[in-house]
Formats: C-alpha cells, structure tokens, sequence
C-alpha cells in the first residue's frame, strides 16, 4: 500500500520554500560554530531539501506524501524539473531517519558540509526559480 499524499493550498510552497532557505541557514550556522552534532548539521541539510522539493510539489498542484525519502520525492516532481545532485540524495535521507538516533560510524568533516550545504543550496535556487 502507498502512501496517500494530501493536496495543500498552493500558496503553502512560498512558505515551505521559507522554511526550507531557514533550515539551511541553521545548517550553515551549525557547520560554523563546530559544536554540537555534526549529524545536525546534515540533518537541517536534509530537511532543506526535503521541503524545497515538497514546495514545489505544492506549486504543481501535486499531492505530497509525508516522507523524508528524497529520492522518493525526486521521483514525483513534475517531468522536466531536474534535481540537482539527485544521485547523493539517497545518501542525505538518512540524515532524517537513522542518522538523528545514532552517532553512527562514519567521520563527518568539514569539507563534508561545505559539500552538503552547496548542494542543497543549489536545489533550493533550482526550485526558486520554477515558483516564480
């Protein structure tokens, strides 16, 4: 069984994509101060481009499921909307589900942020300019 998605108003993307530019700005704060988890800092990344993509879902008029599985939501964009590094939003969606409940193994540097947040910032641009 699939997820049902639910139809918002399609004023409400404006607002995501808010939310979305305010979560990567906390993403680059945290990735400054170099305190805290470092896992947060890809965790705001990941909810960066997770609303990013539902805003534009909601300017199309598309249902959105709840998930935090970006390369499920790439899937459902409208034809012809790219996303920019879709191959490494695989790798981010963990960020939003195991990844907040565990430290985890791997050693997150600060290159590795400076990757992240560029390229989530990149898909918020994308997308701000297909709600204009």
């Amino acid at each position: 069984m699939s997820p049902k998605g639910i139809l918002y108003h399609v004023d409400y993307a404006k607002e995501l994509l808010q939310i979305a530019e305010g979560d990567l700005a906390s993403a680059r704060g945290l990735a400054k101060l170099k305190e805290g988890r470092p896992e947060n800092i890809c965790f705001l990344a990941q909810q960066a481009a997770e609303k990013a993509m539902k805003a534009v879902l909601c300017h199309h008029r598309k249902e959105i499921i709840h998930t935090h599985d970006l390369e499920a939501l790439a899937m459902m964009l409208p034809t012809g909307l790219e996303v920019p590094h879709e191959q490494g939003l695989g790798s981010l969606t963990q960020y939003a589900l195991l990844r907040r409940y565990e430290e985890g193994y791997e050693i997150l540097k600060d290159d590795d942020f400076k990757v992240v947040i560029s390229a989530v910032d990149e898909i918020i641009n994308a997308y701000l300019h297909s709600l204009c």
